[in-house]
């Protein structure tokens, strides 16, 4: 089924706030059914930033998640802003968030952040030979936001104790041990 058989009938907007606006659409299918969908309107591409050091251990945040009432294990991510590219809001995220800068920044693979919401990728960068640079600047709602070092068997640790549960932090990881195998077998 290709994407030009399915037809946009009517899109109105039902909220819009400064970080979202949702929108209702009527889509009609290739089968000729007519259905509604939810989708939010499309933002930029953004970053996860796994940041590995030269040991073979992973920087982690450790953040709130106040819908959930959960804290939560998880890389670096943020917003890119329309004056910036993914590459230079993950190093603004990764220093931000950690106080730390890469030497390097390799993106290394993507996925789709709400599959059937919206088009907007979370573009996953491995960030290598770290140094501390200061202090994280966190915005208001991070606050308490901590950072920790972890080794791949934390990670998996944490995934398994239902730790690590930000769906963005593990499909950064499920697409790092991915790269990583790539690497390894020169696939």
């Amino acid at each position: 089924m290709s994407q030009s058989e399915w037809e946009l009938i009517t899109s109105s907007e039902v909220f819009r706030n400064p970080r979202i606006a949702v929108f209702e659409q009527q889509v009609r299918l290739p089968s000729g059914a007519e259905v509604s969908y939810t989708v939010y309107e499309d933002q930029k591409d953004y970053p996860t930033i796994i940041p590995e050091f030269e040991d073979g251990r992973f920087l982690l945040v450790r953040e709130y998640k106040y819908p959930a009432s959960v804290w939560t294990y998880q890389f670096p991510e943020g917003k890119t802003e329309d004056y910036e590219t993914t590459e230079e809001a993950a190093a603004k995220e990764l220093r931000e968030e950690t106080g730390y800068e890469a030497n390097s920044l390799e993106a290394i693979g993507e996925n789709l952040h709400h599959h059937r919401r919206q088009k907007m990728k979370n573009i996953i960068y491995l960030a290598t030979t770290l140094k501390k640079v200061g202090n994280p600047e966190l915005e208001p709602e991070e606050e308490g936001m901590q950072t920790l070092r972890a080794s791949e068997d934390d990670i998996w640790r944490l995934i398994i104790q239902g730790k690590f549960i930000h769906k963005s932090a593990q499909a950064a990881w499920a697409i790092y041990q991915a790269y990583k195998r790539s690497q390894a077998n020169k696939l």
